[in-house]
């Protein structure tokens, strides 16, 4: 079966089975990250007997996705720490 090489961001390239890059090639950046975290869910394979099935849906695409705008949150002070129950919710209501 046919090959092909395609450049990495790391400078390194990755072989392919001809069919596969060009479907590849035709995903824009949102649906190339999702078949990037699919394929890496998949590596985790041997993991998933080991995962709690009430954590499972922690190691989801989507639940990563979010965990990663957390994170991107956090790191650019995106967050507020509260003291108190009450402060919260005196922030919520408008009246902190």
């Amino acid at each position: 079966m046919p090959t092909q090489t395609l450049p990495r961001k790391s400078g390194t390239s990755i072989s392919l089975r001809e069919s596969v890059a060009q479907e590849l090639a035709g995903l824009r950046p949102g649906q190339l990250r999702k078949v990037r975290d699919f394929i890496r869910f998949l590596r985790l394979g041997p993991l998933v007997n080991k995962i709690d099935p009430d954590q499972a849906y922690f190691w989801t695409p989507e639940w990563q996705e979010k965990e990663r705008a957390a994170d991107a949150d956090i790191a650019a002070g995106r967050v507020h720490e509260y003291d108190t129950v009450d402060e919260l919710r005196r922030k919520i209501e408008g009246n902190a």
